[in-house]
């Protein structure tokens, strides 16, 4: 599990990110955009390691970004996305977030399992809704079922926990890539601007 936590002029913004590119001593990490919008300065833990050196990749216009870190000596695995199509309503999914209170704890995904229990589509994202229980600092995590990405936290909104899909993160992956044609896949175009 890699956490991520931008410092902000006046206060410390929190929230959580995964990894989703990893070579050449170069780690990409996904996050949303409001985790890090109008930061000055980026810090990342991964895992022992704190990283102070981190920028911003790609951001906007949905709320994602990439950020990326440069000479990272340990290797870490890169989480995978799950293609088209969206997952059923009802379907079962887990959280993967942080938790900063306590010195900063990661949240297991077996303690936050919870169901996709609508989705609609709002200013050009397509958002599912959840009925698990998140903290702040969990925005930016990623949502899984079984070993793969399904989603990425958004918040909580009106009582519900708000994710953005993969095909918001397709879609937004092929603006980032100035693609024009369907026929990519989200690991192709994570590759491409890796």
């Amino acid at each position: 599990m890699q956490h991520a936590f931008s410092y902000h002029r006046r206060h410390i913004s929190y929230g959580t990110g995964f990894v989703v590119s990893y070579r050449d001593n170069r780690c990409v990490i996904m996050t949303n955009e409001h985790v890090i919008a109008g930061s000055y300065s980026i810090t990342v833990l991964l895992s022992e390691h704190r990283f102070t050196d981190a920028y911003v990749k790609r951001a906007g216009p949905a709320d994602l970004a990439l950020v990326e870190l440069k000479d990272v000596v340990a290797e870490f695995r890169p989480m995978i996305f799950q293609e088209l199509p969206i997952p059923a309503l009802r379907s079962v999914v887990y959280l993967h977030g942080f938790f900063p209170a306590f010195g900063g704890t990661a949240i297991l995904p077996s303690s936050c399992p919870g169901h996709i229990t609508g989705m609609w589509y709002r200013d050009n994202e397509h958002l599912l809704l959840g009925d698990f229980i998140s903290e702040p600092g969990c925005s930016g995590g990623p949502i899984t079922m079984g070993d793969r990405v399904i989603a990425v936290l958004a918040g909580g909104r009106h009582g519900c926990r708000t994710m953005l899909s993969t095909l918001t993160v397709y879609m937004t992956l092929m603006e980032w890539c100035d693609f024009h044609s369907p026929n990519h896949t989200i690991a192709g175009m994570l590759r491409r601007l890796c």
